[in-house]
């Protein structure tokens, strides 16, 4: 067995998961979270067409049954983000760091059962 990845977890359900991603709210990122083929495939709904007007951009990761990841946007304003999501141990923040917002959502698209299920201790 091998340690568990960095920006991971394991839920309740022992499934390894990857930390929800926030970073700063722009129009650039929720089109390209919306039109990016590498990504826009985890979201039920497209995030360039729901109310997305809060400081910060959260993408929270989940996944289904059988361990595929799936994702949702939502944002929140900047006072409800330093008190309740800044210092959460499951949200990893990148601040104004776009390129590497990307570069983790591109990994974590790239991610499904065969990692979800892995016993990593």
């Amino acid at each position: 067995m091998s340690k568990i990845p960095y920006n991971c977890y394991v839920d309740n359900k022992g499934y390894v998961m990857p930390k929800s991603a926030a970073v700063k709210n722009c129009k650039e990122i929720i089109d390209w979270l919306s039109t990016n083929d590498e990504v826009r495939f985890m979201f039920n709904d497209k995030p360039n067409t729901i109310n997305l007007d809060g400081e910060w951009l959260t993408i929270g990761i989940s996944h289904s049954l059988i361990g595929n990841i799936y994702c949702h946007a939502y944002t929140s304003k900047n006072d409800w983000f330093e008190t309740y999501e800044a210092n959460n141990p499951y949200i990893k923040l990148f601040d104004e760091d776009y390129e590497a917002f990307k570069k983790y959502l591109t990994w974590v698209s790239k991610l499904g059962p065969r990692f979800t299920k892995k016993n990593f201790k």
